[in-house]
């Protein structure tokens, strides 16, 4: 077995993706919407004050009126404090969790490669030069790296 064949991973699919992208979808609606509403509520504060500061307002709104709109308003801003809070919280855990399973996923690979190298029986050098291989250097850069030939770095890989 070759290594680039033990090392093919395109065969993983994108099925396992599609929940966390449909949960993203919904929090970017829901974050949307909520913005939109305390953006509105930041609206209609601003232009009551600048209304009546500017003297733009010519018949003034009934005092009953301007209480509902400052409820709906007072409320639509702490909704959005809240949800901003909340979503906030679950943004950090989750990038939180994800570190942890890139924490672990490369531990995991790094045991599966010597898990491989060792069934390969392979020596430290050829360990070495395929790990540098996996990374993308070409023979000639390997062999200056580990000051050999390039073709010592051929047979090594072959």
């Amino acid at each position: 077995m070759s290594l680039s064949a033990a090392l093919d991973f395109d065969d993983v699919t994108t099925d396992v993706f599609a929940s966390s992208s449909d949960e993203a979808q919904k929090s970017r609606r829901l974050l949307l919407g909520l913005m939109f509403i305390q953006g509105l509520s930041a609206f209609f504060f601003l232009s009551e004050l600048w209304t009546e500061v500017l003297g733009l307002r010519h018949t003034p709104l009934p005092y009953e009126v301007q209480e509902i709109i400052q409820i709906f308003a007072s409320i639509g801003l702490l909704a959005g404090m809240i949800s901003t809070a909340v979503i906030l919280s679950q943004s950090f855990r989750r990038v939180s969790d994800l570190s942890r399973q890139v924490d672990v996923a490369t531990g995991q690979f790094q045991a599966h490669l010597e898990d491989l190298f060792r069934d390969w029986a392979l020596s430290p050098s050829e360990r070495a030069v395929a790990i540098y291989a996996m990374k993308g250097f070409s023979n000639s850069e390997v062999a200056a790296l580990r000051g050999t030939s390039a073709s010592t770095v051929k047979t090594q890989l072959n």
